[in-house]
């Protein structure tokens, strides 16, 4: 599972259909602390409202104690929290502008606003990042998994 809605109805869901004993993955954002992909996802401030305030936002789950509780609130037993690096690279701009305008969050600015006005945000933020990820055009994402079982 990633990105589940951080709510418990949809981790018993999850639990329901599972087999007894099944092992269940929740994967989640880590914490955005060091993470290249929070600076591109900030490229489309501004062209989507933010979100409510009582939102629980795409990291509520990146510590582990918050993880641990979610998964314990479907009565899974959560035995490991690791950190996973998941780095995406992109062979070129191109490609990472296509990969980044394929989000969920992107197509809802393109909704609002137009591609190209994504397209030139996306480019804008890849070209000033301070990172290598100005050339490769790679993306790091740290993800925290939770193994557990009922």
């Amino acid at each position: 599972m990633f990105e589940v809605i951080v709510r418990p109805t949809g981790i018993t869901e999850v639990k329901r259909v599972a087999k007894s004993g099944a092992q269940v993955v929740i994967v989640t954002w880590g914490t955005p602390e060091g993470m290249e992909w929070v600076s591109i996802s900030a490229a489309l401030r501004g062209l989507v409202p933010p979100p409510p305030p009582d939102a629980p936002g795409m990291y509520a789950l990146s510590e582990e104690r918050a993880l641990r509780a979610f998964a314990e609130s479907a009565g899974l037993k959560s035995d490991e929290v690791l950190d996973v690096n998941a780095p995406v690279y992109y062979p070129s701009h191109d490609i990472a502008i296509r990969g980044l305008l394929s989000s969920g969050n992107a197509a809802r600015a393109i909704e609002l606003t137009s591609e190209e006005k994504v397209r030139e945000a996306y480019s804008r933020r890849l070209k000033a990042s301070p990172s290598p990820m100005a050339v490769t055009a790679s993306v790091h994402a740290f993800a925290a998994c939770s193994l557990g079982h009922e």
